[in-house]
């Protein structure tokens, strides 16, 4: 499966069938331009500005936005139900984490996750191989949560995002509040550009993977 990383929550997704899921589209109000770029599937956590600009994907595509169960060319995605704030939504509303199937691995996005962290709340999104979680704080779950979530989510690759990079004009942490939690528990890789999923049972311990944005098509 390969991963390239647009910026802010936004990811494509490949898988060696050449399916494409990108996620959380957002517009230039986030303080840089997202490329316009193609989709099979596209999935909205919620519909803040800043996770739902539908019109910067190209093309045919199916857009997803919702809890539930679904199916599009044969890939079977699941939609789970969370809370943008600690207070059941009360400060923010809802926001959806998305689980798929890609390549075999079971691929989790949390979306603005920004509940709590408990044990009951991260067993909700089941066997996880690759995890994309908020770390910046502020709107979503801080990097303390995230590491919880991570940990007790237990996948072997961890991608980092909704945090600041230059430009960005939400007031949210930087990712090295998470990496600096990490003590040696997780590898941490930077590679440049889009990114290959490696072979998970050849790993002797997770990965914190850091992906550079990509700025053009």
């Amino acid at each position: 499966m390969k991963i390239e990383y647009f910026g802010h929550s936004c990811f494509r997704m490949t898988d060696n069938e050449g399916f494409r899921i990108v996620t959380d589209p957002y517009p230039e109000d986030v303080g840089f331009c997202m490329p316009k770029i193609q989709a099979d599937l596209v999935t909205i956590s919620h519909n803040h500005y800043d996770h739902n600009a539908i019109e910067k994907i190209a093309g045919k595509y199916v857009a997803a936005n919702k809890p539930g169960r679904y199916s599009v060319a044969g890939h079977s995605f699941e939609g789970i139900k969370c809370w943008h704030d600690p207070l059941e939504g009360r400060l923010r509303g809802p926001s959806v984490a998305f689980k798929y199937k890609l390549d075999g691995l079971d691929v989790c996005h949390l979306g603005d996750l920004g509940e709590n962290f408990s044990p009951e709340n991260a067993a909700r999104f089941g066997h996880v191989d690759v995890l994309f979680i908020p770390v910046g704080g502020v709107f979503t779950i801080d990097a303390k949560a995230a590491k919880q979530y991570a940990d007790a989510i237990g996948a072997k690759v961890v991608i980092p995002m909704h945090y600041w990079t230059p430009g960005c004009t939400l007031n949210i942490d930087r990712v090295n509040e998470f990496t600096k939690r990490l003590r040696g528990e997780y590898t941490v890789e930077k590679p440049d550009g889009e990114y290959e999923v490696p072979d998970l049972s050849a790993l002797e311990q997770p990965l914190v993977v850091i992906l550079e944005r990509i700025t053009r098509i």
